[in-house]
Formats: structure tokens, C-alpha cells, sequence
């Protein structure tokens, strides 16, 4: 007899994934250029001008949160603060 599979034993659902950016994604965004996959509307003015003064001054690393108007009220902020300061 044929018994049918149960519920699956873990559900993964990903709406978010957060990548750390390369020497070559800085450089994009100090060109204003925005490479396939990222979102419409980023790199902004804003993304660029900081992107070119942290560059210049010498920055390295670095942690930033922008939400361009393509992907607001989403919930994306709420999904990042979650994974960036747990419980």
C-alpha cells in the first residue's frame, strides 16, 4: 500500500539574500553604472557620491543600507535589522 508523503520537514522560504560587495561593485557604483540583477534605481546620486568619497578618503570596509523606491515597502529593512541584530 501506498502511503503518501507527509508535510516536508523544513520549509525555506528566502525573500532576502544580503552579499557582501567586491572592489569591482564599488567601482560600478562610483561609475554610476548598474550591473544585470541589481536593483532599478541603484546605484542613486546619493550611492555615488558616497561610494566616490569613501573611496577617495580611503575607506575599506563598511556596512550601508539604502532602499531604492524599485524595491520599497517590501519589507526588506524589517528582514535586515532582523538578520543584522538577532534577538
Amino acid at each position: 500500500m501506498h502511503t503518501p508523503p507527509g508535510p516536508p520537514a523544513e520549509l525555506l522560504r528566502v525573500r532576502l539574500v544580503l552579499r557582501l560587495i567586491t572592489h569591482a561593485d564599488v567601482a560600478a557604483v562610483v561609475e554610476g553604472r548598474r550591473p544585470p540583477g541589481w536593483a532599478a534605481g541603484f546605484p542613486a546620486p546619493g550611492d555615488v557620491e558616497i561610494a566616490g568619497l569613501l573611496t577617495r578618503i580611503g575607506v575599506v570596509g563598511g556596512v550601508g543600507y539604502g532602499g531604492v523606491e524599485s524595491r520599497r515597502r517590501r519589507g526588506y529593512a524589517t528582514l535586515t535589522f532582523e538578520i543584522a541584530a538577532p534577538d
